[in-house]
């Protein structure tokens, strides 16, 4: 069975039509509405003139006849004279999305998707900034066939920006928010899940078999680089790691703002042809006080840890 999905034009109409057809059938069980006594939910008449429909009504009904939901009774020559009721695998179907409804942790998880994929979609035009409240004017606006209410959409903002996936001023995607929609469809927890794997890979790899031959991200290190007695190489995989996994440390949106451009200081410093040492220690002790803080997660522990082998 397909699942109708309320972030395409398709799904978000057929869910309505369905939801429709149910209310319908418990005001009046025994009478088959035609297709046309749709059309007044969206302040269009009820009348067989097909130029009054809406342009994607045709595939709506495609659809969901076609995978069961419904079933058409062909008794007019215009499909909007067709009989339309509810099946048995329709009306599973609208039990089941109520029963999704009714959940917060799909309904959060579900908000920060669709603002994520819909700044993705946004990202071509450089110069659009819209108001978060210009998602409610796409499909991307919805959950399961309903409009996220403003509570939702600035919780998941909220969550988001905390989470270093959005900027506020102008609203868009950070890096991070572009690689969580690319990689992951927007789906946060798999994101920040895979991104923690990866770090902690990254820990692992320096120093769990002590083997100075590492390979992150298919790219070959032959031999951590010394120079000042650093280990320059494993500074820049540490630099970077911290700089994507800053919102799964456990810090204050100033904290990782913080850690972020210090993490980019230490980049920067330890990158160049013959480093500061004091320089890059400085930057590694700024980057333990920033870490050791009240509250902040295993894995900024785990970083400290590894921080304070780098410093020697």
């Amino acid at each position: 069975m397909i699942v109708l999905d309320s972030t395409t034009e398709i799904g978000f109409h057929a869910i309505r039509l369905l939801d429709w057809l149910r209310s319908f059938s418990s005001r009046e069980p025994t009478v088959i509405p035609d297709v046309k006594d749709f059309l007044p939910t969206m302040g269009k008449p009820a009348v067989d003139d097909e130029d009054v429909a809406p342009r994607w009504l045709p595939e709506v009904l495609t659809v969901l006849e076609t995978d069961g939901h419904v079933e058409l009774l062909r008794v007019s020559g215009s499909y909007l004279g067709y009989g339309i009721r509810l099946t048995g695998t329709g009306l599973r179907d609208v039990h089941e999305r109520e029963r999704r409804r009714k959940c917060t942790v799909l309904r959060r998880q579900a908000s920060r998707a669709n603002i994520l994929n819909w700044l993705g979609e946004l990202s071509a035009d450089l110069d659009y900034h819209p108001e978060i409240q210009v998602i409610r004017d796409s499909p991307w606006g919805t959950y399961e066939g309903l409009f996220l209410t403003r509570e939702d959409l600035i919780n998941a903002l909220e969550y988001l920006v905390d989470r270093g996936l959005v900027d506020l001023n102008p609203l868009r995607l950070t890096r991070e928010g572009v690689d969580c929609v690319e990689k992951h469809a927007g789906a946060v927890h798999t994101y920040e899940d895979t991104t923690r794997r990866t770090t902690m890979n990254t820990f692992n790899n320096f120093y769990g078999a002590g083997n100075p031959q590492i390979n992150q991200g298919g790219d070959s290190v032959q031999q951590i680089q010394m120079t000042a007695g650093l280990p320059v190489d494993q500074m820049l995989q540490v630099a970077r790691a911290l700089q994507r996994s800053s919102g799964l440390l456990g810090l204050s949106e100033a904290e990782r703002s913080a850690l972020v451009q210090t993490a980019a200081d230490l980049e920067g410093a330890a990158g160049r042809a013959n480093p500061d040492e004091t320089e890059v220690r400085g930057l590694l002790g700024r980057l333990v006080n920033l870490l050791n803080r009240p509250g902040t997660t295993e894995l900024a522990t785990t970083m400290v840890a590894t921080i304070g082998q780098l410093a020697g």
